[in-house]
């Protein structure tokens, strides 16, 4: 069993964003503001665990669709942790389906794009709490 997110939880949030694109991590990390610190993780699946081993952290946010792996792959994953990180992916567009498999897969939430900096903030602190069973304001 991988034991990656179980350092000690300390203000403020720390969380990994999974994803390809330089861009999105900026506007991620712009609209996440100064109580949320983030790492990101860009070439693959194995850097992506290596970053949140590294940086402790017990949110899990990912783009849907990445290079040569999918949402699917960092929710099994991150089910193998001790203690299990909380995991949002994040999609382009509205596909029930789509949602519905993200959920049934009990990954924490779902984010659509284009994201705003409160329901981004209030994802991210829901998740910490659910990670954690520490409350955060997601001010």
């Amino acid at each position: 069993m991988r034991t990656f997110w179980s350092k000690p939880r300390s203000a403020p949030v720390k969380f990994v964003y999974i994803t390809a694109d330089p861009t999105q991590a900026s506007e991620v990390k712009r609209l996440a503001g100064p109580e949320f610190l983030l790492e990101v993780a860009v070439s693959s699946l194995d850097s992506a665990l290596q970053a949140a081993e590294k940086s402790g952290a017990c949110v899990v946010l990912t783009d849907a669709e990445l290079p040569g792996f999918t949402w699917r792959d960092v929710v099994a994953v991150s089910r193998e942790c001790d203690p299990a990180p909380a995991v949002v992916v994040i999609l382009d567009s509205f596909e029930s389906a789509e949602w519905a498999d993200i959920m049934r897969t009990r990954a924490y939430d779902v984010l659509l794009r284009p994201l705003r900096r409160e329901s981004l903030a209030a994802i991210l602190a829901g998740a910490y709490a659910s990670a954690t069973g520490v409350r955060k304001s997601p001010n």
